[in-house]
C-alpha cells in the first residue's frame, strides 16, 4: 500500500470518527432541548399554581392521559426533588427560581454544543473536499501509471 493510498485511508478514517462524534452530539442535543422543554412545563406549572384561587378544581395527571379530580387551596410550599431521593419543602417562588436558573444553565450548555456541532459540521466538510482532492489525484495518478 502505498503512502498516497494510506494518507486516503487515515482521512476516511477521520471522517468516520467525527461522523460518529456529530451523531453523538445530536443526540445529546435532542435529549437537552427535550429537558428544556419539560423544565418550561414546570415554570408554567408552578405560574398557574401560584394563581389558584380557595378550594379550586384541577385536574391531576395520573399518567399521559389519565387525570383525576381534585380540589386545591393556594400552594404555600411545593415538594422539590433535590436529587437521591431528597425532597425538600420551598415556596413556589423559590421553586420557580431554582427552575429558571436551571433553564439558564441548560440553555448555556445547548449555546456550547451547538458550536461544537457547527464546528464538527465544517472540519467534516473540510475533509470531505480534501478526500475528492486525494480520490481524483489517486484517480490521475494511477492513469499516469498505465
Amino acid at each position: 500500500m502505498n503512502k498516497h493510498h494510506q494518507h486516503l485511508q487515515q482521512l476516511y478514517l477521520e471522517f468516520q470518527a467525527n461522523h460518529e462524534k456529530l451523531q453523538h452530539l445530536h443526540a445529546q442535543h435532542e435529549t437537552l432541548e427535550n429537558h428544556l422543554q419539560e423544565l418550561q412545563v414546570v415554570t408554567a406549572s408552578l405560574e398557574e399554581l401560584q394563581k389558584l384561587t380557595n378550594q379550586q378544581e384541577v385536574l391531576v395527571p395520573i399518567s399521559n392521559s389519565i387525570f383525576s379530580r381534585a380540589t386545591m387551596n393556594p400552594a404555600q410550599r411545593v415538594i422539590v426533588g433535590v436529587g437521591s431521593n431528597i425532597l425538600v419543602e420551598k415556596s413556589p417562588e423559590e421553586a420557580a427560581r431554582n427552575i429558571h436558573e436551571q433553564i439558564s444553565e441548560l440553555s448555556s450548555i445547548l449555546k456550547r454544543l451547538e458550536q461544537e456541532m457547527l464546528s464538527t459540521t465544517s472540519h467534516l466538510q473540510s475533509l470531505q473536499e480534501e478526500i475528492a482532492k486525494e480520490s481524483d489525484n489517486s484517480g490521475q495518478n494511477h492513469q499516469e501509471e498505465i
